[in-house]
């Protein structure tokens, strides 16, 4: 409901519009070329700066406010804290070791009984006297036996020889120990004597007593002041500080101005390759393919701005700056016969989006209205048709 009043609104200011302003803005080239039509649009002027030297304030004058305290002489008093008495001082007793034996244990007698001693002695007895024995043992030549000593090569000899050795067994004796008592136990009477521990006990030397004596006075020295100057406040008056810097100020504001523009029957395919390759020999990275749309546009402002030159459509002065010739247009290739120019795109996405615009290829204060208000609505830069404005309506799938 909004969009269809605001499309009756955008008829009656067309209406009006139209009738105010018709000697204002040329109309749009009719299908015969006129080389003398003149087309305008609008544009936004680069800000305008210049470099002033300025004196500016640096520091600005104030009061300072200093306060001077009190000037005080400073001095020590001898004072008597303390008058002189008469005391009496407690002197201590003295004291000493005095030693003394004690009694411990007195002296007694003690039955002491005494065991009987005896000798101990040890004798060799010979129980078994040595004798002689015969034994069999190894014959001539190591054979262990009689048998081994036979030679069994002598077939004849078949008799078993025996050997036995004369052994002396030495006699056996026998280690005997004897004990014998040589005193017998006996018991005495023994007096033990009287055991004493010397200990040493303290005894008083001296008593202890008191002792008169005379404290003199107590001095002590005590600071002082005395004010010789009153305490008083100075106002002391620092001036202001200047320095000259260089400034750039803003001279001349940017604003929509009606700029000459590029016509259709000079717009042509050929001219607008003229115009891309202009760019990217200044190092603006486009593709030179004969259509003006939202990149070629794009390209064109950042050169207008890099160049303070007025942003918008394809400006006279833009146009001169590229040292770019306009070609005119054939009558067939012109596109105004094909509907194809950049206004006629951006009239018919405006009128979609429900902002009336006429279908007429003029670029008028109806269509700049329309833009207008396309723009505020979508957040873009009010003026002209910029290169974000042509990418927002999506001019290029119409051109």
């Amino acid at each position: 409901m909004l969009r269809r009043i605001r499309q009756f609104l955008g008829i009656a200011l067309m209406l009006v519009a139209t009738t105010g302003m018709a000697h204002a803005i040329p109309t749009a080239p009719t299908f015969t070329p006129d080389p003398e039509k003149r087309c305008f649009a609008n544009a936004i002027t680069p800000e305008l700066y210049e470099s002033k030297s300025q004196r500016v304030l640096v520091h600005p004058g104030f009061e300072r406010t200093r306060h001077i305290p009190a000037a005080l002489e400073q001095g020590r008093v001898r004072v008597m804290v303390k008058d002189a008495q008469l005391a009496y001082q407690t002197v201590s007793p003295t004291y000493a070791l005095k030693f003394e034996d004690i009694l411990v244990e007195p002296a007694h007698e003690v039955v002491v009984k005494t065991p009987a001693i005896y000798e101990t002695w040890t004798e060799t007895v010979e129980v078994e006297d040595a004798k002689d024995v015969w034994k069999s043992c190894k014959g001539l030549y190591g054979h262990g036996t009689a048998q081994s000593a036979v030679n069994n090569t002598d077939t004849a000899t078949q008799q078993i020889a025996e050997i036995r050795c004369k052994v002396v067994i030495p006699a056996k004796k026998r280690i005997v120990h004897h004990t014998r008592m040589i005193a017998p136990p006996r018991t005495e009477t023994k007096t033990i004597p009287a055991r004493y521990e010397r200990v040493a006990r303290q005894v008083v030397q001296r008593p202890a007593f008191a002792r008169k004596t005379s404290l003199a006075a107590e001095f002590a020295s005590v600071p002082f002041e005395k004010q010789l100057t009153a305490a008083r406040v100075e106002v002391e008056t620092i001036p202001a500080t200047y320095a000259d810097v260089e400034q750039t100020v803003l001279i001349a504001a940017s604003q929509i101005i009606q700029a000459e523009i590029l016509c259709d029957q000079f717009a042509s395919r050929e001219t607008v390759r003229k115009l891309q390759s202009a760019l990217v020999e200044r190092g603006y990275k486009i593709r030179i393919d004969g259509i003006y749309g939202p990149e070629t546009q794009g390209a064109m402002e950042q050169f207008q701005r890099d160049n303070a030159l007025s942003r918008g459509y394809m400006t006279l002065e833009s146009v001169r700056a590229l040292q770019v010739t306009p070609i005119h247009c054939a009558s067939s290739e012109c596109p105004q016969a094909k509907s194809q120019t950049t206004v006629l795109a951006a009239q018919a996405a405006l009128s979609e989006a429900g902002f009336f615009a006429a279908q007429d290829g003029i670029h008028g204060p109806q269509t700049q209205s329309a833009l207008e208000q396309f723009q505020a609505e979508n957040g873009l830069e009010i003026g002209y048709l910029s290169a974000e404005t042509m990418h927002k309506l999506n001019i290029l799938s119409r051109i």
